[in-house]
This record gives C-alpha cells, structure tokens and sequence, in this order.
C-alpha cells in the first residue's frame, strides 16, 4: 500500500431535522424497465444505463428527459451487473462483477464495442479476472473485501474499487487491461472511504474521480495512476438511499441514478460540482465528522490544536473553530457548508 500524506476538504451538505435534500436535484424518474439501475455513462448525447442481477442483460439508451430510446440484448446474461464505464473510442464496458457473498469465480467484465451499438443483439467481448489476493471462497468476516460495484477506464487499462464488506474502511484499488483475456489482479492502493462504493466516474479532464456511496461522494482531486489517493479529497453528503451509478459531464455536472426501494419510484438526481472543484483551497486540518440531525460532531484525530474554517456554499467565511479535540457544531438552517481540511476525513 502507498502511504502518504494527504491533503483534502470536505464540503459537507448539511441537513437539519425537518429539511429535505439541499445537495441533490432530481432530473426525472427512471423508466418502469430499469428499476435498479446500477451503471451508466453519456454517449452521444444519451444516457446508456444497465440494471442490477435479476433484470433483463439489456444496455438501455435513454434521453436526457428520462425518454427510453432503444435497448441492446446482451446474449451473456446479467448474473451481477454493477457499473459501466467508456473508453475514449467509445466502447462500454459492463462490469459483471457484483460479489455480495465474495465467493465467486466467473467474474468478468464485457466489452462492448462502439460500432455495435446500433445492433439489437450482441455477444459482447470478455474480460475474466480473479484477485490474486483471494485465497477462500468466501473468505472470513474480516476479509470481506472482493465485492466490486465500481470501475473507471484509465490510460489503456480498468480500474476497479472494491465494495467493502469487513469492518475495515478501506476501499481497494484493482488493475485490468481492457484487452479482452484472462486476468489475475493485486491490489494497487487503498482508499479510506468508511463506505459502501456502489459507482464510479472520472471528470473529462481526468483530474477528479468520483466514488458513490448511499449517503457520500468522494471526489479524488489530482487524480492519477500514480497517485490513486490524489493530493485531496472533497466529501460530499446527502439524504441516504439506494444510489446506485454516477457520470459526471464535462461541464461538471454530475448525475447520479438510485434505485427503487419498497416498490417506489426510482430517480435520477443530478449536483453541480463546477464551481466547487475549480475554487477549492485546501487549510491544515486532521478530523473526523459526524453527521447529526441538527448539529455535527468534529473530532481532532491529532494531538495538535487545529484550525478549520466554515464557508457557506457560495465561499463567503462564516465561522473559526480552534479544534483540540471534540466539538459539536450546531447547524442553524439547511444550506450546505464547506470545511475546509487537509486529511482524508473519513464520515462516521
């Protein structure tokens, strides 16, 4: 594992007991046939989304206003469907590699190449794998760390964050080829997400990669295969649910579907991140944040005073706090804050 120093701040939505979800917008409600969409991507001006394991193995092209547009049979079925990322030539890739349980052996990854995508069936190329690190089939309790709900096409290769299901906070970082053919993967890097990672999306300028979890998103700044953990990381929270897939535009504009729960309605919600990542001034800080319903809980893992400073959305100072060990930060409306640090704070 790579260990350094990090830099990050974490730009915290804030939610007070009665308010709703200030953070997300919803963009439409999902078509009937994809109630639980757990990948997607944009190509040619559509969205392509694919559903979790006991639904149809079909890529769905959708419209921006969540019109169903076409579908593409995938003759190799849809045993765990999980994410899709895209290369630069336009090929899809369909990540069947959900592991709940952590006992499978068929993992595999499909390609879909761009010149099919006008086809209504097709048998897709395939990209098989195994962790070389996986050594029992399921592994004890505490090494439940071989389900996948996230890749991202990087520099001729796929990489793949793990779904954490141990009590370690560590999220694993793989590396694939994208070349069809049989793989053993190590684990690069590790990233402490202290969540469930359910997607994953890099910006179009490869420089912030996106990591979904039910109530978070990490955004990595500075990304890169050499430096997996950035120079820092902004947390995002929000209402938690069933969210499933991420894509973020070139705009900055992130989209993030969920899926249905109870048997109600399934939404693509959308956060615009633009101004947030191109302004960002990371300060000196090392601290634990726990979300509250009307206040939220800093604690100093260090044994130094710290300094974190509280910004309003628009970046306007609104408040000082010297942290020494633990304090609890009252919240007086529901607009979300920005603090300001330098460590990857890990959300509680």
């Amino acid at each position: 594992m790579i260990k350094r120093i990090l830099t990050s701040f974490l730009l915290i939505s804030i939610l007070s007991c009665n308010a709703q979800n200030t953070a997300l917008n919803t963009e439409f409600v999902l078509p009937g046939v994809i109630p639980e969409a757990s990948g997607m991507v944009v190509l040619q001006n559509h969205f392509w989304i694919i559903n979790d394991s006991g639904n149809a193995p079909k890529l769905y092209k959708m419209d921006f206003s969540g019109g169903l547009v076409d579908s593409i049979y995938i003759k190799e079925g849809n045993v765990d469907w999980e994410d899709l990322t895209i290369d630069p030539n336009g090929n899809i890739y369909i990540g069947d590699f959900g592991n709940n349980t952590n006992d499978r052996k068929d993992l595999v990854i499909y390609k879909v190449l761009y010149t099919d995508l006008t086809k209504d069936t097709i048998s897709p190329q395939e990209i098989h794998f195994n962790y070389g690190n996986q050594t029992s089939f399921p592994p004890q309790a505490n090494q439940m760390n071989f389900d996948c709900e996230a890749f991202i096409w990087y520099a001729d290769h796929l990489l793949l964050f793990t779904k954490n299901r141990s009590e370690s906070n560590q999220t694993k970082i793989y590396r694939i080829s994208d070349v069809p053919g049989n793989y053993t993967t190590y684990p690069l890097d590790s990233i402490p997400t202290n969540g469930w990672i359910t997607s994953a999306s890099l910006s179009f300028n490869k420089m912030h990669l996106m990591l979904l979890s039910e109530d978070s998103l990490f955004v990595v700044n500075n990304f890169s295969d050499q430096n997996f953990q950035g120079t820092s990381v902004d947390t995002i929270t929000f209402d938690k649910s069933q969210k499933e897939a991420i894509y973020m535009d070139g705009n900055g504009k992130v989209f993030i579907s969920e899926e249905a729960e109870n048997g109600g309605s399934n939404y693509m919600f959308s956060l615009n991140l633009a101004q947030v990542l191109k302004t960002y001034i990371p300060q000196n800080t090392s601290i634990t944040i726990a979300r509250k319903t009307d206040y939220i809980e800093l604690k100093n893992s260090t044994k130094e005073a710290i300094t974190i400073q509280v910004f309003a959305y628009d970046g306007k100072l609104i408040d000082t706090i010297i942290l020494r060990d633990q304090y609890q930060y009252k919240i007086k409306n529901s607009n979300p804050l920005i603090f300001r640090s330098e460590k990857f704070a890990v959300l509680k």
